[in-house]
């Protein structure tokens, strides 16, 4: 099992809607990547793009732990799932069939402008696949979203503190595709929800 550290852990919520869409989520890279990586502008890059439309695709990258429909101990649990499979160096997109998004300066104006925030990033640009895990838990008082750059989140303590024995803790995964920051393929997602109860 891979390590990994959370670089931001969730602010407090104060419930309102729109204050929780324009938080920012929990950034996460894999231990091993001593690189600083610039999430202040792969974040509102993620979250336009997915305002423009998220593309369901159930062929993309789905949680594969702990296993959908299963048990966890409320003291710890890790979600994980799949990186997209590549074969002979070519990357294997889902069957969709999106072509690349050629994003240019329009795109990245709209990220500049977007309400999560005009900040300079403040590390080196995203390429790669990213992932944006949301967890939705019972009287939360907003939706826990984690942007990814690896494989695996182990949950912090800040988002067990929210949930109590028997509850059910619903999750969705949505992949897309950066370079330099700006989504080139997705985002994509399955349309069902992940769901785990969770026990003492």
């Amino acid at each position: 099992m891979r390590a990994a550290a959370s670089l931001l852990l969730l602010a407090a919520c104060d419930g309102d809607p729109k204050t929780c869409a324009q938080r920012a989520p929990i950034f996460h890279q894999a231990a091993d990547d001593d690189r600083v990586l610039g999430f202040d502008e792969a974040w509102p890059a993620m979250h336009d793009a997915i305002r423009r439309g998220v593309t369901i695709d159930e062929s993309v990258a789905a949680i594969a732990e702990p296993a959908d429909g299963g048990t966890v101990s409320v003291d710890d649990w890790e979600y994980a799932w799949p990186t997209v499979v590549t074969r002979r160096g070519r990357r294997i997109l889902p069957r969709s069939g999106n072509l690349p998004i050629r994003a240019g300066w329009t795109d990245r104006l709209v990220s500049f402008l977007s309400p999560m925030g005009t900040a300079h990033a403040h590390g080196a640009p995203i390429t790669g696949d990213v992932y944006l895990l949301e967890l939705f838990i019972p009287d939360a008082e907003c939706t826990v979203r984690v942007l990814s750059t690896t494989d695996r989140w182990p949950t912090d303590d800040a988002t067990r503190a929210h949930v109590s024995a028997q509850t059910v803790v619903e999750a969705e995964l949505t992949w897309a595709f950066m370079d330099d920051s700006v989504v080139q393929v997705g985002p994509m997602r399955r349309e069902a929800r992940h769901s785990v109860t969770v026990e003492p």
